[in-house]
């Protein structure tokens, strides 16, 4: 499998308990619907992409907690945070009209009402009330707000946002 053939759903944030269970933020809508038995993927700080089966998945809080085979003690899940979680892309829901996987969003290039080239979306921030798009064009780099105020069009068969600049985003 390539790299390509992957989204990333999250982030190992840190471990809980003392039985290796990892902590993923954000908390994927597509992590949420998986059950013991399912497959996740690790990459690693070696770059290397690792295939792991989950033995357990919960709910705290703003993270998910993830028991996965292979992993029971804290030693060996510490050298899984900063670790992104993947899944593979044909393993996704179709979503509501309007509503995209960060996979889908990360890559397309942001435009104004009239037409400037902001950039492209280089990461997403999650914020709790909504997600940030970082957008990036050489050394210049801006923080779009993806609120409905904010977004005007997501096209992604031309590979593009189109935004309304609020006084001072710009």
């Amino acid at each position: 499998m390539e790299e390509d053939d992957f989204f990333i759903a999250g982030k190992v944030a840190g471990i809980h308990g003392i039985r290796g269970k990892i902590k993923v933020y954000p908390p994927s809508a597509t992590l949420q619907e998986f059950s013991p038995g399912d497959v996740i993927f690790l990459k690693g700080s070696d770059r290397h992409i690792r295939r792991y089966s989950v033995t357990s998945i919960d709910v705290h809080k703003r993270h998910i907690l993830l028991g996965i085979e292979g992993i029971s003690t804290i030693d060996e899940a510490k050298g899984l945070v900063g670790c992104p979680v993947l899944i593979e892309k044909n393993r996704s829901k179709a979503l509501p009209d309007g509503e995209f996987y960060w996979f889908q969003i990360v890559g397309l290039k942001v435009f104004t009402e009239s037409g400037e080239l902001l950039g492209e979306v280089k990461e997403i921030l999650p914020t709790g009330s909504n997600d940030v798009y970082v957008v990036r064009d050489g050394q210049k780099e801006h923080l779009i707000p993806a609120t409905e105020s904010v977004i005007r069009e997501i096209n992604l068969k031309r590979k593009m946002i189109v935004i309304h600049p609020l006084e001072g985003l710009i």
